[in-house]
């Protein structure tokens, strides 16, 4: 039987757990900086920020401009946030934000973005959009959620935001806010909206949840597209420059109404979600239609592949190979990555045949070539020893022999570009708390030869040799450039601008890369000498990845509803369109967007007394105690929680989530220190007695990834006695009643991050003890006493450590897949007893499985393996054995056991189904499967066999518009001979929250 009350009860503080993208919940880390970082921290009006000592120029200006534009960025949200702390990571390559409110604060990765179309300056682009998430949420503290506040604490907001908040609005106006706040932001950026250009353009409009939740067979732009044409078409229907203020504060002020959970808009007098969205798609097309006709003639191009992709798929960088003596000589080079598959580098022959090199990884530059034999990029490794520390190297492909080689592991080197000689390559080095540098280092070992800082303070992006000439992309406060170098100096080439340049190469002696300066991502020649700039092709909806052939023609990737294709256009049919940097395109609704808002804002739009802050002198910065600042209480619930089980939740568990009682939570503001405390009145399953019972758990990351694990439980249920009697061979147990269960239990672990080259890696050792004092007892019996003798003396309790290590290693899994394409993971473990030798022996396990391609290129196999073995000679007891095959539900006290089970994934495409608000049906997962075990059995080395097959059958969906993915079903086993039934049905269910 359900137990509905604590299934209702569960929900609700899931729904106050509810992570959304940009803010997450309880028990998010996102890991630990290394351990070598010295903390400081600057206190100012509404901020407080810490940060690692070596970077205290650039926290110093990140702290100015949050003050700058909190004004101007919480004016339209019709809020005034309450003081928050701010936590800056540079060491890690990533570069974004992250909002968190339980315990509240902002996350910021202050490494400036190296790979991105974005032309403004990163601190200023990265501050608003994390600030607008700031004053959304903040929302959901006042009003009714001020009362749930001394309910739940600070996770409060995650109810209000579960129910009422959508991912595609809050992303949406954060992108609102760059677009109308800077010249650049993604709003005027043609590359950002260039799919939902091609739908709208080609009649593809389609229905609310499959643009919020994505479909396994059309691609869908993220919430961020979405969110943007949305939220701006609702803010030109309304005239409102503040909409996005009474959005949030309709669901707070009118709490009780729930068909906000719905739709809060329809408190604005405003139409439903699905007339303003058919409303929006209408008005978008439109628009882009117009500009669409007005274009003229499109470039003629053809396509370099045989068939085209039956998927959504994404190429990029095509480069002509010519290195006689290369396997690839007369190829095309390319990186191919999609729905159906992750990221590789391909060949495509002269007749469009696809002919697999090696796996790629999912974070790097653009391909550049050097002209002989080799193939550069930079891609992201990450430090095993931290999670918040990796590093960017470059690595190159070498055509003749096919090794990829890779030096200098721990460098920040981006975007990587040969001289003409080979023998020097100039890269974009970002260090630690800046500036940024052009770096010159060796092509053979990477030895720096020069660093060169970029100029006004820049942003050094992509670079290019001409001859002893460098040109480089620099980011500056006016936009992007083109700068020269030369005999030691910088020179202005091309004006900063606010239009996109991306993909820097060099062609005789002009400059060639792609812009979105017409609107469109379109691909221009810009001759440095003359000052000309040249459209050279006029694209549907993008062009970009230039790479011209010895002949004059160009290769480079056209995009279209089925994503980046790679195509050729010959030297005659590509365009001479003058062009002017001074005269960009004007992106019609971000012009209307900014408009509208500048009648908005404050008069004053920034706080001119903080520049203070960035006076050292004038305001000191404090030394960061993380011992001081290690417990930080933040949320409570009025019952006693399993945080574990509930985060894990299923069918199996969710009677065991909360009882009567009370849970305090403690997250500190670094994020790698969580501990709980709780009491509570719960239930023993066993005997059905009730008891008063506490817990204490702690989970740190002592070391960059070192961590460990903490837990004590006093009285879930009474102590128990194992007694064995020799003299019978026979065993019982008996409730000690006067006697409380004590559980403790600590672990240490050491998970290292080996990611590189398109393959994610894992190892874990780690080592656990555990203990408890239900007692173990053995005695014989001799009728001519009448009594009791002792063999063992006083009874025991039982110590464990338990130890192993585990590696994992596969590619990411591609949208439309269940399985990695490819993967394998090992792990081997034992358990001793430390205080119960006589009663229980020692215990090896060995697991494994290996991922493997299916027939078509959604379908995968998984094949396990596994194998244990209990040292049992002269103990009393056996432990079980860790899994039998599924359908099984007793319990095996095998010696020796061993196990094998094969399951295939078929995904099942639905149509992606809308049964109205309720319910969103994505995919049906079919994986059949097959299980098979054999086990010795203790003392008489019988063998027992065990089998079962069946299938899971699994559905993907959502429920209510909520915004995580559930998976239910059930799983049918048919199992071998055994006491009890041979049919087994099991319910299924998973949600995700990542």
């Amino acid at each position: 039987m359900l137990n509905w009350t604590r299934l209702i009860f569960s929900t609700i503080l899931l729904l106050a757990l509810l992570p959304v993208p940009g803010l997450h919940a309880q028990y998010f880390t996102l890991g630990s900086d290394p351990s070598r970082a010295e903390w400081r921290q600057l206190t100012s009006r509404n901020y407080r920020l810490v940060y690692p000592a070596e970077t205290d120029s650039i926290a110093r200006v990140y702290l100015y401009t949050l003050e700058n534009v909190r004004p101007v960025v919480m004016s339209q949200l019709n809020i005034d946030p309450d003081p928050i702390p701010v936590i800056l990571h540079p060491y890690t390559t990533q570069s974004n934000g992250v909002v968190t409110w339980a315990p509240k604060r902002i996350d910021l990765f202050s490494s400036p973005d190296p790979y991105g179309s974005n032309p403004d300056a990163w601190i200023r682009h990265l501050t608003i959009h994390e600030s607008r998430h700031v004053g959304q949420v903040e929302h959901f503290t006042k009003g009714i959620y001020r009362v749930f506040y001394y309910l739940l604490g600070e996770q409060v907001t995650g109810l209000g935001l579960g129910l009422f908040a959508s991912t595609y609005a809050m992303e949406g106006d954060a992108v609102i806010a760059e677009t109308q706040l800077t010249g650049g932001g993604r709003g005027r950026n043609a590359d950002f909206t260039k799919y939902l250009r091609a739908m709208y353009i080609n009649g593809d409009f389609r229905n609310w949840d499959r643009l919020q939740f994505g479909s396994y067979r059309h691609y869908t732009p993220n919430e961020y597209v979405f969110g943007y044409v949305l939220g701006s078409y609702v803010r030109y229907r309304t005239g409102l420059a503040d909409y996005i203020g009474k959005y949030f504060n309709a669901p707070v002020r009118y709490w009780y109404d729930l068909k906000l959970a719905i739709d809060p808009g329809l408190t604005l007098g405003g139409s439903d979600r699905n007339t303003v969205l058919a409303e929006s798609q209408r008005f978008y097309s439109n628009m882009w239609r117009q500009d669409y006709l007005s274009r003229g003639q499109f470039t003629s191009s053809n396509d370099l592949r045989d068939k085209p992709d039956r998927l959504y798929t994404e190429y990029s960088d095509p480069i002509y190979i010519t290195c006689p003596g290369s396997p690839w000589d007369g190829h095309v080079l390319t990186i191919k990555k999609g729905m159906e598959t992750a990221p590789k580098i391909v060949a495509l022959d002269s007749t469009g045949k696809e002919h697999f090199i090696r796996f790629f990884a999912g974070t790097s530059s653009r391909l550049t070539y050097d002209g002989h034999s080799r193939i550069y990029w930079s891609e992201t490794v990450s430090n095993e020893a931290s999670p918040l520390e990796d590093f960017s190297v470059v690595s190159c492909l070498d055509l003749l022999s096919g090794r990829t080689m890779t030096h200098k592991h721990r460098s920040k080197y981006f975007n990587p570009a040969p001289s003409v000689t080979g023998d020097t390559l100039a890269v974009a080095e970002y260090p630690v708390g800046g500036p940024t540098y052009l770096t010159l280092i060796t092509a053979s070992e990477h030895d720096v030869i020069r660093r060169i800082k970029a100029p006004e303070n820049g942003q050094i992006r992509e670079s290019v040799f001409d001859g002893p000439v460098i040109y480089s992309t620099v980011i500056t406060d006016s936009g992007i450039g083109i700068f020269r170098y030369e005999d030691g100096k910088w020179s202005e080439t091309a004006a900063p601008q606010r239009q996109s340049i991306s993909g820097l190469k060099l062609y005789g002696r002009s400059l060639y890369f792609s812009s979105d300066l017409d609107g469109v991502l379109n691909i221009y020649r810009y001759s440095p000498g003359s000052g000309e700039l040249v459209r050279v092709t006029n694209s549907e909806y993008g062009a970009d990845y230039p790479w011209y052939d010895t002949d004059g023609g160009l290769y480079y990737c056209e995009y279209g509803l089925k994503g980046y294709r790679p195509v050729h256009s010959g030297a005659g049919e590509l365009l001479t369109d003058s062009a002017d940097f001074t005269a960009p395109f004007k992106f019609p609704m971000a012009e209307y967007l900014t408009a509208q808002s500048e009648k908005f804002f404050p008069q004053s739009q920034s706080d001119t007394t903080g520049k203070s802050i960035l006076d050292a002198e004038k305001y000191p910065s404090r030394k960061y105690s993380k011992l001081l600042h290690m417990f930080r209480l933040h949320s409570w619930f009025p019952v006693y929680v399993n945080i574990n089980r509930l985060m894990s939740f299923t069918f199996d568990n969710f009677t065991e989530t909360a009882s009567a009682g009370v849970t305090l939570l403690s997250q500190n503001s670094l994020g790698n220190v969580i501990s709980t405390a709780g009491y509570g009145y719960v239930r023993d399953p066993y005997t059905g007695g009730f008891f008063h019972s506490g817990h204490i758990t702690m989970d740190a990351q002592i070391l960059g990834n070192l961590s460990v694990e903490l837990g004590l439980d006093v009285n879930n249920r009474n102590a128990v006695t194992n007694a064995y009697d020799l003299s019978l061979g026979t065993q019982f147990w008996k409730e000690n009643r006067h006697t409380p269960l004590i559980s403790a239990r600590a672990s240490v672990y050491y998970p290292l991050s080996l990611n590189s080259r398109g393959w994610y890696r894992s190892l874990t050792p780690y080592i656990t003890w555990q203990f408890n004092n239900d007692r173990y007892y053995s005695y014989t019996y001799s009728p001519s006493h009448g009594g009791i003798q002792a063999v063992n003396g006083t009874p025991v309790m039982r110590h464990i450590l338990q130890y192993g290590i585990s590696y994992t290693q596969t590619l990411s899994t591609a949208t439309s897949q269940i399985f990695p394409r490819w993967g394998f993971g090992i792990s081997l473990s034992g358990v001793s007893p430390l205080s119960t030798l006589h009663y229980f022996g020692h215990y090896a396990r060995f697991t494994g499985y290996v991922y493997m391609p299916g027939i078509t290129p959604q379908q995968g196999i998984r094949l396990g393996l596994s194998a244990q073995k209990q040292f049992t000679d002269g103990k009393l007891f056996v432990n079980a054995v860790s899994s039998l095959p599924r359908g099984y539900t007793g319990t095996v006290f095998d010696e020796a056991y061993a196990s094998t089970s094969l399951d295939y994934a078929v995904p099942i495409y639905l149509g992606d189904v809308s049964l109205g608000p309720i319910l969103y049906l994505k995919r049906l997962q079919l994986i059949p499967f097959g299980d098979f075990a054999a086990g010795m059995t203790p003392g008489t080395g019988g063998l027992n066999l065990y089998y079962s097959y069946g299938t899971d059958l699994k559905l993907d969906f959502y429920i209510f518009r909520l915004n995580f993915p559930i998976s239910a079903g059930v799983r049918y086993a048919r199992t071998g001979p055994q006491t009890g039934p041979r049919n087994y049905f099991g319910l299924l269910f998973e949600i995700s929250f990542t």
